[in-house]
């Protein structure tokens, strides 16, 4: 990756060598780590990022979908990862690549976390179905191929074959002001979880989906009503 000699010997040291744990006068067995990165340690992400971006470089460049205007095998987002494909053939290829990549850097896939959506035109009907027979495996597993009705979360954001649901933004936020009202909490006490849970949870979600200044005025109606509630209920 381009690092200078003596770093690379410096993480390489300090990977190869055992660490202990200490507390007060006890001392734990020498550990020493037999695969993976260190947990908490600021290196770690960088690490495992070069490994993943060695992986994304050596996937086949001819095999991918267009997506948006451009040609993509797969997409990465720290341990979360898509591949793409036109032909189920290629798919399996990308699997089976990147398997046996991440079982060499000690790393194996959840297969049971794992799921394909395989998508077929169908010309003189000008449509596009979901193919639910297709079958792809991962190390030897069927990963499970999802129907055209069925809706999971990637990145926090809920899809279905289709693409993005849609998100009830202010239906969810007045779920969240319901249960911080029933919750035996005090008045600061849910000013602060409404301002540091509640609030900054829908930032992601807001910004991946088509949000108008409609929706935003809907939401902080929302929020502001909550807050006088609560602060009337306080002056009775």
């Amino acid at each position: 990756m381009g690092l200078p000699d003596p770093m690379t010997e410096y993480i390489m040291d300090v990977y190869a060598k055992s660490t202990s744990l200490y507390c007060d006068s006890w001392r734990s067995e020498k550990i020493r780590p037999a695969y993976g990165v260190k947990q908490g340690d600021p290196m770690s992400p960088e690490i495992f990022n070069m490994m993943v971006d060695r992986l994304l470089k050596q996937l086949p460049e001819e095999i991918g979908a267009k997506i948006g205007g451009l040609s993509l095998n797969a997409a990465a987002f720290a341990d979360d990862m898509l591949l793409f494909a036109t032909t189920p053939m290629g798919l399996q290829k990308l699997l089976d690549r990147s398997t046996n990549f991440l079982c060499k850097c000690g790393l194996r896939v959840n297969a049971s976390k794992c799921m394909t959506v395989a998508l077929r035109n169908v010309p003189h009907e000008k449509k596009t179905v979901v193919d639910k027979d297709s079958i792809f495996l991962c190390e030897g597993k069927v990963l499970p191929a999802l129907k055209r009705s069925t809706e999971w979360t990637y990145l926090g954001v809920p899809f279905t074959p289709e693409g993005k649901c849609k998100i009830d933004t202010t239906e969810r936020i007045r779920d969240a002001i319901q249960k911080l009202s029933r919750a035996p909490l005090k008045l600061q006490q849910r000013l602060f979880a409404l301002r540091t849970i509640v609030i900054p949870e829908l930032y992601h979600k807001l910004e991946l989906r088509n949000t108008t200044l409609g929706i935003l005025r809907k939401c902080d109606l929302l929020l502001r009503h909550a807050a006088r509630q609560w602060l009337n209920q306080l002056t009775r």
